[in-house]
């Protein structure tokens, strides 16, 4: 997994302008993410929800910007469901460059651990996209979304993933001459699996809530 990732990071600091090797950032904070998970498979329907927590940071030189998060949390099933509590872990890594003063190219690796008891599972993607960012007209709030595609994808077990998307739509509130910034976003995600010995295919959607708070130390 680590050499395709290292491919698509070298691609993007490559595509970056020269502005990106002046000035800095160090930022840090917290984030808490409300998911909620729809499954489809074999002709019936399985709704799971949860709260997922934890932390986030990043490092900023320049137009280059390497950001780093981990969450943690569970998925119930809603009510009247029959999908058993499962444990989840997030970790994940990206690395962005600022290509014009809107437009910002992103390389990400993200690994996934769930637990429902019975069955560990762990799912790595590795993809890139961009994102479109804009002032809002207030100083320090701008608008953002964000696409993801994840070409490779390798699962511990169980049928590979044979598509991945993401997308966010994200509002961020970070004055300048101030310490914390705040952000939250909406995230829409989509997992394709292949068909397994069965014949029957998985098909997943996970969307919720994402908020943010950091503290951002820098000039």
């Amino acid at each position: 997994m680590r050499g395709p990732l290292l491919a698509v990071l070298a691609s993007v600091a490559l595509a970056l302008p020269a502005e990106a090797q002046r000035g800095w950032r160090v930022e840090g904070g917290a984030v808490v993410y409300r998911p909620e998970q729809t499954v489809r498979h074999a002709g019936g329907t399985e709704r799971q929800s949860g709260v997922w927590m934890g932390g986030e940071g990043a490092v900023q030189l320049g137009a280059l910007r390497i950001a780093g998060v981990g969450l943690f949390g569970s998925l119930g099933a809603s009510t009247g469901g029959t999908a058993p509590q499962t444990d989840v872990r997030v970790t994940a890594i990206s690395l962005a460059g600022l290509a014009t003063q809107w437009l910002t190219l992103h390389a990400e690796g993200e690994a996934r651990r769930t637990d429902d008891g019975a069955v560990a599972t762990v799912r790595r993607l590795i993809g890139a996209g961009g994102s479109l960012s804009l002032g809002m007209g207030v100083e320090g709030l701008r608008g953002m979304v964000r696409a993801t595609y994840f070409p490779v994808t390798v699962m511990s077990a169980g049928p590979p993933v044979s598509l991945a998307l993401r997308g966010v739509a994200e509002v961020s509130y970070a004055p300048r001459g101030r310490a914390l910034a705040y952000r939250i976003a909406y995230r829409f995600e989509r997992y394709d699996y292949a068909k397994g010995e069965s014949g029957t295919q998985r098909l997943e959607q996970v969307r919720g809530l994402e908020i943010g708070a950091r503290l951002r130390v820098g000039p």
